[in-house]
């Protein structure tokens, strides 16, 4: 699932800077909106905070980090803001730097729908079709005790340092897909199903499920298909995202 449209906040004294933000966002000027962004979620902004999580998400100015999309997903998603429930609740579904909890997940799920999420609704229906009357239950309860946060400053956790090479991205990228593998566009940029497709790869082979695109996993990619060994078929990848 990939993090929707990313937030316009207009309330005063900060709507000048967010406005800002969303203009270098617009222009792809990724950086720059982060900057801009991030003292606002720091003291509190709740549609900030998602729009950071967004960007970490999809790697936007920013290393592609599902520790900290997940983080400022969470912090938003504590204040009520119903696209950061949204992703909170698919980040439980895919285990991505959460534990794999169907109930938490349709914990906010059921909250981002109560806010007025129509997509969060058809995917609650479709979680809840997979889970015990008892998760349900549970789910429905947690939900029910649920209190929105108020805004407050929050103290954020450390930057990832690490940053891909957009040349290896691409080859990695290239080299997935002609294995069968969904990565998405041949873009060079690390999102989601780049990722996934690389935690596929790695899962399959007894390696550690990083899904980083690094200099040393595309020398082993391209070595184990030079020289036919087990990378040189992929194992049957699931379908889509």
């Amino acid at each position: 699932m990939l993090p929707g449209v990313l937030l316009l906040a207009l309330a005063a004294p900060a709507a000048a800077d967010f406005a800002e933000g969303w203009a270098a966002y617009a222009a792809a000027d990724f950086e720059t909106a982060h900057q801009l962004w991030k003292p606002l979620a720091v003291a509190g902004d709740a549609n900030a905070q998602f729009n950071l999580g967004a960007m970490y998400h999809k790697g936007q100015g920013v290393p592609q980090s599902d520790d900290q999309a997940a983080w400022w997903y969470r912090v938003a998603a504590e204040q009520g803001q119903r696209d950061a429930q949204l992703q909170l609740g698919g980040m439980y579904v895919q285990g991505r730097s959460l534990p794999w909890d169907y109930v938490q997940a349709l914990v906010w799920y059921t909250l981002a729908e109560r806010a007025g999420s129509a997509e969060a609704e058809v995917l609650r229906e479709r979680l809840a079709g997979a889970m015990s009357p008892e998760q349900i239950d549970e789910a429905e309860r947690l939900a029910g005790a649920w209190q929105p946060q108020p805004p407050a400053v929050v103290e954020p956790p450390p930057e990832p340092t690490y940053r891909y090479d957009y040349t290896v991205v691409r080859e990695v990228q290239r080299h997935l897909s002609a294995l069968g593998y969904d990565v998405g566009a041949i873009d060079g940029a690390v999102g989601p199903r780049t990722r996934q497709a690389i935690r596929e790869y790695e899962a399959a082979r007894g390696m550690p499920p990083t899904g980083r695109p690094t200099k040393e996993f595309l020398e082993r990619l391209q070595g184990a298909q030079a020289g036919g060994g087990s990378g040189a078929t992929a194992a049957e990848p699931p379908d889509g995202d």
